[in-house]
């Protein structure tokens, strides 16, 4: 399995965090960084995202320039979301390629988990 894990894009402000939307700043980098991306990565199976707007945004984002792929999300991947239930998702897959869009710090702990 290939795991990739992407932190949303560049968000702006809202009253509620988990309303926040990606600035048009965090739109061009993203766009920019997929275009790299896609010279090392030839699909992606599942793109699996955390609820909030913003983590949405930029999974649709991705899954625009990545066609084929299909697009969930899990309330799992959360702010505070933990490696165990990262797991979880991804033991029911049964697939090659998944990309994750979360939140930091909480994807640095499931790397650190990951490796360990």
């Amino acid at each position: 399995m290939n795991l990739y894990l992407a932190r949303h894009a560049e968000a702006g402000n809202a009253n509620s965090d988990s309303k926040r939307e990606l600035t048009e700043f965090g739109k061009t980098t993203l766009i920019n960084s997929i275009k790299t991306w896609k010279q090392y990565i030839e699909e992606i199976d599942y793109i699996i995202t955390s609820p909030y707007l913003r983590a949405k945004q930029t999974a649709e984002l991705i899954k625009s320039e990545f066609a084929g792929s299909t697009l969930f999300e899990d309330r799992k991947l959360t702010p505070g979301s933990n490696s165990e239930d990262l797991l979880e998702i991804l033991k029911v897959l049964e697939s090659q390629n998944i990309l994750i869009v979360g939140h930091m710090p909480d994807l640095s702990y499931h790397v650190s988990f990951l490796v360990s």
